[in-house]
């Protein structure tokens, strides 16, 4: 470390704001390689009718200078956690989920999404109403097709439980997410650091539920296009934890 600068259900959005208000406290963490993408995606989260509260950014890129992606509202904690090397993205989430603090629900986000505007307003009755652990939105993988989703997005939430772990931004409730043991990076530094969670929420009989009315875009990939030669470690650590998902046959 180099520096540091601190079951299927629908309801309505109505008044999300103002639940937000008394007392849901958001965080994110995101692990930074391209920051010319993590430019868009954190304007993304500026351009939401619902803030974070805190926000600790992982800043793996190759350049000198700390990574800072200038944002401007009030009341916003960012902390920029900035190393040497790039400590890969499973090494990234225990060291946010670790410095994030105190926080109700704790967003993972990719440098390379971009979220729609209500992401945020989005989470907040789900995880009030429903008993999960995790939530994922829907992906859409042009932006062509993220832009409609979000102009015919009702507001209302439609989740279902996820049978088999896919997809990206996670949120997770922090007080389930703590209970969990760090992701063995000696083992697994790049990938299967979500299916290292989804294994052990399913030991614990937490489930994971998608929102299919909350919309993200990402293009699988587009931020390891400046590091091609991790790609070469991805069907080594899935298989890997092959193994580990064996183990969890039978567990709903």
């Amino acid at each position: 470390l180099t520096s540091i600068f601190s079951n299927k259900s629908s309801c309505s959005y109505e008044g999300l704001k103002q639940e937000n208000r008394m007392g849901t406290r958001l965080a994110v963490i995101v692990p930074v390689v391209n920051t010319g993408l993590a430019d868009k995606m954190f304007a993304s989260i500026e351009r939401n009718t619902v803030h974070p509260q805190r926000i600790l950014i992982i800043d793996n890129s190759n350049r000198d200078e700390t990574y800072n992606p200038h944002i401007q509202w009030r009341h916003l904690e960012l902390t920029v956690m900035k190393y040497p090397q790039n400590i890969g993205v499973n090494e990234s989430w225990n060291v946010g989920i670790k410095h994030v603090g105190k926080c109700d629900l704790l967003s993972i986000l990719n440098d390379d999404i971009i979220l729609n505007e209500r992401f945020f307003e989005r989470l907040v009755a789900p995880f009030q109403l429903i008993d999960c652990a995790v939530i994922c939105p829907q992906t859409e993988n042009t932006i062509e097709n993220f832009e409609r989703a979000k102009l015919n997005a009702p507001l209302a939430f439609d989740v279902a439980p996820m049978k088999r772990r896919e997809g990206w931004a996670f949120t997770y409730r922090k007080d389930i997410l703590d209970k969990l043991p760090r992701i063995p990076v000696e083992q697994f530094r790049t990938f299967c650091g979500d299916d290292w969670f989804w294994y052990h929420t399913a030991m614990l009989k937490y489930r994971w539920y998608r929102d299919f009315n909350n919309v993200i875009y990402h293009k699988v990939g587009a931020s390891l296009d400046i590091l091609p030669d991790l790609r070469e470690t991805l069907r080594a650590e899935k298989e890997a934890f092959a193994l580990e998902l064996q183990k969890i046959r039978g567990v709903k």
